[in-house]
């Protein structure tokens, strides 16, 4: 590491040029050829945009905690097995938004490997397996923001990926501005 012009700087001896040229070149040619492929891009989009349709009604239980442990705890004994599954499977979006809000023994999907998910048990959980859960919720609980999540996943599977309509190069504070647009657009969204 060398220094120039105030900057830090990696340095290579000249006789290593080829197989730094060599790195460089390999890792151009896999983002140009793979990971900003136009398909590769496209599906990652839709599955972000279901990710945060189901963010806040998807909870993400932690080790050692289970939804039917709360149940249980709350009915202990007033029911039998079956009408405990009745009753879970009746809870509405709200009251569940209302227990991730409450409870420290689970977490919405964005919190999942932030400073709320301390030992990064529920980043550990966001397999593929999500996807899964997406739409076994969406077909058990009929909430709009789930069913659009799914439609999203099996437009998916179904390789009707979105369309890609153009881009344009913006200006730094024409690109700030709209950053700062989405991110307003994305709060009232999850409200």
């Amino acid at each position: 590491i060398g220094a120039a012009d105030g900057r830090l700087q990696i340095c290579f001896p000249v006789k290593c040029f080829h197989e730094v040229l060599h790195v460089y070149q390999t890792r151009y040619n896999l983002h140009q050829e793979l990971y900003q492929h136009r398909v590769a891009s496209a599906a990652g989009l839709m599955l972000r945009d279901a990710l945060v349709l189901a963010d806040p009604l998807l909870p993400i239980y932690l080790p050692n905690y289970s939804p039917t442990d709360q149940a249980d705890r709350a009915h202990e004994g007033s029911m039998d097995s079956q009408s405990q599954q009745n009753q879970q499977t009746q809870r509405t979006a709200r009251e569940r938004e209302q227990a991730l809000s409450a409870s420290p023994t689970c977490l919405r999907l964005s919190e999942c490997g932030t400073m709320l998910d301390t030992s990064l048990d529920g980043y550990a959980q966001l397999t593929d397996s999500i996807f899964q859960m997406i739409e076994t919720e969406a077909r058990r609980s009929r909430h709009p923001r789930l069913q659009q999540a799914a439609a999203l996943i099996e437009r998916l599977h179904r390789r009707q990926l979105y369309r890609f309509v153009g881009s344009v190069v913006l200006a730094p504070e024409q690109a700030k501005a709209l950053r700062l647009q989405t991110s307003e657009g994305r709060s009232r969204l999850e409200r």
